[in-house]
């Protein structure tokens, strides 16, 4: 029972490592939850739609940034879930006694490891452009996309 409740304790911590982390500016804040997110202009709360709404007549570019780290840290605390499940899963089976399959401890590893790092990659992005806004600027980018035409380079500046 207390081995069950390890591993459970482990697939979990993956989920409680990205709650409560706050990105707070003075005019724009988000506030990532556990299963929903809280929107803020200055004091008061807002839905998303009024959030992006507001942030993209602002800046645009801000509003971009802000959505692409937003999906951008989802994906990797999904990957990041799924491959400490399968971490744990196998940490489990091996102390209860069975052999264990190392391919899956290392795969869900990496995994883990992979999605740990989208999603603090994306955090970076929601940062960056909550004070891209706040400092009221525009700045150079330059980035891959992918449009009806294909692949292109895209400059903002």
């Amino acid at each position: 029972m207390k081995k069950s409740l390890f591993v459970l304790f482990l697939c979990l911590t993956q989920v409680m490592v990205f709650a409560q982390q706050t990105t707070n500016t003075e005019w724009f804040s988000f506030k990532r939850g556990s299963f929903s997110n809280q929107y803020y202009i200055g004091s008061q709360q807002v839905s998303y739609d009024d959030f992006m709404t507001i942030l993209s007549a602002t800046n645009e570019q801000s509003a971009k940034m802000f959505k692409a780290g937003r999906s951008l840290s989802s994906v990797g605390t999904v990957m990041s879930t799924v491959g400490a499940f399968f971490v744990g899963y196998d940490l489990g089976g091996r102390l209860a006694g069975g052999e264990g399959n190392t391919a899956m401890l290392a795969g869900g590893g990496c995994v883990a490891l992979g999605g740990i790092i989208m999603a603090l990659v994306g955090e970076g992005k929601i940062k960056k452009a909550l004070t891209l806004v706040q400092n009221n600027k525009q700045t150079s980018s330059i980035e891959f996309t992918f449009s009806q035409y294909g692949l292109g380079l895209y400059f903002a500046f």
